[in-house]
């Protein structure tokens, strides 16, 4: 599963057009921005699902959404199943290197549609 994980973080990685930001790992920051991709499929092996977003001031970041909802305490994990490219969203979750991040283990963590 970590193989899945790390291949996700090297594809998603490559695929990105714009700049990207640099978090400070293990923060908890707050993102928001227009969704310029969703893949889903890594979920389907019980990888994280990832929604791609451009930021306001267009930089690149990704929003890493875990496969079983029950494990994280973050809400609005469902989103992702909903959520299109164009979309506006806000995340909310832990810096887990670079411009990802992940919410889920914080209990004020949570993904959102954002007004825009």
């Amino acid at each position: 599963m970590r193989f899945l994980i790390l291949l996700a973080f090297v594809i998603v990685g490559c695929s990105g057009s714009g700049s990207e930001l640099l978090l400070e790992t293990g923060s908890t920051v707050t993102l928001s921005g227009t969704v310029v991709d969703v893949n889903t499929e890594p979920m389907a092996v019980d990888g994280d699902g990832v929604i791609t977003i451009e930021t306001d001031d267009g930089e690149t970041a990704r929003i890493f959404v875990a496969a079983g909802e029950g494990s994280c305490s973050a809400e609005g994990l469902q989103l992702i199943g909903e959520v299109a490219v164009g979309d506006r969203v806000e995340a909310q979750g832990r810096v887990v290197g670079g411009a990802n991040i992940r919410p889920c283990e914080g209990d004020d963590h949570y993904l959102r549609r954002a007004d825009g």
